[in-house]
């Protein structure tokens, strides 16, 4: 019997910590930004593309974000990272980033689809 109580108490601290950090999330913008829209720009040659997006300020303050685009391959497999910075966003603005890859950019033609994160400072 106590064996089983060690157990389960165990069991109950390991998720108690693993949630601990769940409520504001501060790496993806937490409720900070907002992404509204998400799209890419090829150009003719399709030798460059331009991941672009917009994200609203929905905090009660004005706050810088670091775009963090990460790119997968069909698989599932991360790629690589890049990142653009939008500073003094006034609270309840939306604005637009872009992040410029070209074709001889690492793994460029392995790229299936992209995650965005947020830092907020």
């Amino acid at each position: 019997m106590k064996k089983q109580l060690v157990i389960l108490g165990i069991i109950t601290l390991l998720v108690a910590v693993g949630f601990s950090g769940c409520t504001e999330n501060v790496t993806n913008g937490g409720s900070k930004v907002q992404l509204v829209d998400q799209w890419v720009d090829v150009s003719d040659s399709g030798f460059e593309s331009l991941y672009k997006g917009k994200i609203k300020n929905v905090a009660e303050e004005q706050i810088d974000v670091k775009v963090i685009a990460k790119f997968y391959d069909k698989n599932n497999i991360y790629l690589f990272s890049a990142t653009d910075t939008i500073n003094n966003i006034p609270s309840t603005y939306t604005e637009e980033f872009s992040i410029r890859l070209i074709e001889w950019d690492t793994y460029y033609k392995d790229i299936d689809h992209v995650e965005y994160e947020f830092q907020v400072s």
